[in-house]
């Protein structure tokens, strides 16, 4: 019984365990052990349902905390597929744009000779230059 005390053996027969297996694994007579769990068996009895009210806490919020592990690998894959949308963007800007031009692509949204208000309201094909949008000159 080194390291078990009293108690530790009331709480494994109020457990479930029968107490004749647990006094044959401790080394002691049955006959002590079911005296000891009638002594201890209120005391114990509360700490055990205190214990039972951990676990269950314990139980929730691992739930909670798989929920929002679960949201965050979702949020994580989204802003992924965001960011690579807008390389692949910046990547089609930037091949689209000739350089020189007027129409400037910055960190704060794209401004030049169209003016700020109609490139934040227009089409994005309707931003870059007739040559590179892909109209003909000879429709006109």
């Amino acid at each position: 019984m080194p390291g078990s005390s009293k108690k530790d053996l009331v709480v494994e027969v109020l457990s479930g365990y029968r107490t004749e297996v647990v006094a044959r694994k401790y080394g002691m007579a049955p006959k002590t052990l079911s005296n000891w769990v009638r002594q201890y068996q209120d005391e114990v009895g509360d700490l055990m349902a205190k214990k039972r009210d951990e676990e269950e806490k314990i139980k929730e919020d691992a739930a909670k905390f798989k929920e929002l592990q679960e949201k965050y690998d979702e949020a994580m894959k989204l802003l992924g597929q965001k960011e690579l949308e807008n390389s692949i963007l910046r990547d089609l800007v930037k091949k689209s744009i000739p350089t020189g031009s007027s129409l400037l692509l910055d960190r704060r949204g794209i401004s030049g000779s169209y003016g700020a208000a109609s490139v934040r309201s227009a089409p994005f094909h309707l931003l870059l230059p007739p040559s590179a949008s892909g109209t003909s000159t000879a429709r006109r």
